[in-house]
């Protein structure tokens, strides 16, 4: 076990295992090696954005995989005020709109709805992953219809947006509602 600074435990809990640290490095490598092989053209034709894109590609699959240890779910859990921020401060689709020059109609509407349906997630006490992965599917679809030839690093990295902030954060905790309070 390695013991982390206070600075870093939002990302990595208190404690990181060993383990941890092989899954994050094989989930990145396999994660920049799809995005780069799904669209090599974006990787050498505007290499400054590349970089900036693999930065936000790095923490989407890191934080992912993180936030599924126990670590950082009890870290999470016992922090309210950041289990409140964490989907508003990831404002990767807006970041987005800049890195691949695309309208910025679709990742707002993205974020918006992704946060939204983040706060509604977190208040479910059950049947969480089945309508955090029925809301991935909606989004998909919705991504599908509206396809203007995205690249498809653009849409690789906001699947992974909705991954992180929808699916795995969300369906992890549970935030004080009062309409489940209620119910207990």
């Amino acid at each position: 076990m390695i013991h982390v600074t206070k600075k870093l435990q939002p990302f990595f809990g208190e404690t990181l295992r060993y383990i941890d640290i092989f899954w994050i490095v094989f989930w990145l490598m396999l994660g920049h090696f799809l995005s780069y092989s799904v669209d090599p053209n974006y990787y050498l034709f505007s290499p400054f954005r590349a970089f900036i894109f693999s930065i936000i590609l790095t923490d989407l699959i890191a934080g992912a995989y993180l936030n599924t240890t126990p670590s950082v779910i009890k870290y999470y859990d016992s922090h309210e005020r950041l289990l409140r921020l964490f989907p508003v401060v990831h404002i990767y689709p807006i970041l987005f709109v800049f890195l691949f020059d695309v309208s910025p109609m679709l990742p707002v509407v993205m974020y918006i709805t992704t946060t939204m349906f983040s706060y509604r997630t977190l208040t479910l006490i059950r049947f969480k992953h089945v309508f955090a992965w029925a809301l991935i599917m909606i989004g998909a679809f919705i991504f599908g219809l509206v396809e203007d030839s995205y690249s498809l690093s653009f849409a690789f990295g906001m699947l992974m947006y909705e991954m992180k902030v929808l699916k795995v954060f969300s369906t992890r905790h549970v935030m004080a509602c009062p309409v489940n309070l209620l119910r207990k």
